[in-house]
């Protein structure tokens, strides 16, 4: 149950903005969107209509049961299932009309002959989820009638470095992509991703499928400014208190005042998401003016050093920026040491959900 101590504001004229750039970026190729994760974390209940708004037809997610909450939500939607057939019959797909990825050899196999639309994950190299490519040019080879047999929509990999753009890695996986979808030649293909999209025309097929970047994260250097930001996170004061010089705050005295200290506590900890590393580098905003995170935080608290702000700028009930305007989703992670994806999708049930839809 969420309470107001921590309230996330989703901005979703934002997410729809963002959209359109990724697909305009993408054009002719049709843009889809990654929901997985309850939309990383931001709701896919409000998500997906809101990129249908945007004309989006065709979402990914992670699990059978994320498909089934996708498919309420878009029912005329392509829904393609990146777990695919574990523990699922394919007639389970079909009956609720959901795409499975097959990603192995067994997968095809099962799908075999059948009516069931499907998608085939190929593995160019990230080696995860995916079909290797010596695999798929051995079926292609020796059992040609089931591979022409298997009812694909889509064939698809997924980049292992798309968010540098100076990786070698990025190109040879696109070789490797290449050379066996043209083995495939009248199959749909799709290996972009957010990165992905902004390599270039030669990545991005028929089908893009962003994630981070429709969430506001930035995912490289020199993109901080691409995309609109999506969310901002404000955390309550619960408590100011002055302590003297050579005082400690919080669990295993790791902080030590070394002047007279105005310190806040704030209603956020790793239980909501604001995790243990932030007590190193962490920083929100009060008002216009940053606070340092002071000793540790814990499960339900995090304290702040607020001496240069003063008393009068700092009122228990009002609330801190964790993130937001001037501390982006991106430096935020980075102070964390971790990635925008992880501190979107571990932002925990008690913290409130708003959705300004501005429009």
């Amino acid at each position: 149950m969420s309470s107001d101590n921590v309230i996330l504001t989703v901005d979703l004229h934002a997410l729809r903005a963002n959209y359109r750039l990724l697909k305009d970026r993408a054009s002719p190729a049709r843009c889809a969107a990654a929901v997985k994760a309850d939309a990383y974390g931001l709701g896919m209940d409000h998500v997906i209509p809101a990129l249908l708004k945007e004309d989006c037809d065709a979402f990914f997610v992670a699990t059978f049961d994320e498909g089934l909450n996708a498919r309420a939500l878009a029912p005329e939607a392509e829904i393609y299932v990146l777990e695919g057939l574990i523990d699922r019959d394919p007639s389970d797909f079909e009956s609720q009309k959901l795409i499975p990825v097959i990603s192995t050899v067994q997968g095809i196999r099962m799908i075999g002959n059948s009516p069931i639309p499907c998608a085939l994950h190929i593995d160019t190299g990230m080696n995860r989820l995916g079909v290797p490519v010596s695999e798929i040019e051995k079926l292609l080879e020796d059992e040609p009638d089931l591979m022409s047999g298997l009812p694909l929509k889509l064939i698809m990999s997924h980049l292992a470095c798309a968010d540098d753009k100076n990786s070698d890695m990025n190109a040879l996986q696109l070789k490797a992509f290449n050379d066996i979808r043209h083995k495939l030649p009248t199959v749909p293909a799709s290996i972009a991703n957010s990165g992905g999209i902004l390599l270039g025309a030669g990545f991005h097929h028929h089908l893009v499928r962003p994630g981070i970047a429709l969430y506001g994260g930035a995912f490289d250097k020199g993109y901080e400014d691409v995309f609109a930001p999506v969310i901002t996170l404000q955390a309550r004061i619960l408590q100011t208190k002055m302590i003297r010089a050579g005082e400690s705050v919080g669990y295993g005295s790791e902080w030590t005042a070394a002047r007279d200290s105005l310190i806040a506590t704030l209603a956020i900890g790793y239980a909501d998401g604001y995790h243990l590393s932030f007590s190193k580098n962490g920083k929100v905003l009060i008002g216009e003016q940053v606070a340092p995170v002071v000793g540790r935080i814990s499960m339900d608290y995090t304290t702040v050093d607020v001496t240069e702000l003063g008393s009068d700028k700092v009122q228990v009930g009002d609330y801190a920026t964790v993130i937001g305007k001037d501390l982006s989703l991106d430096q935020v992670a980075k102070n964390g040491n971790m990635h925008a994806y992880q501190l979107l999708t571990s932002l925990g049930p008690r913290v409130k959900r708003n959705y300004d839809v501005n429009e």
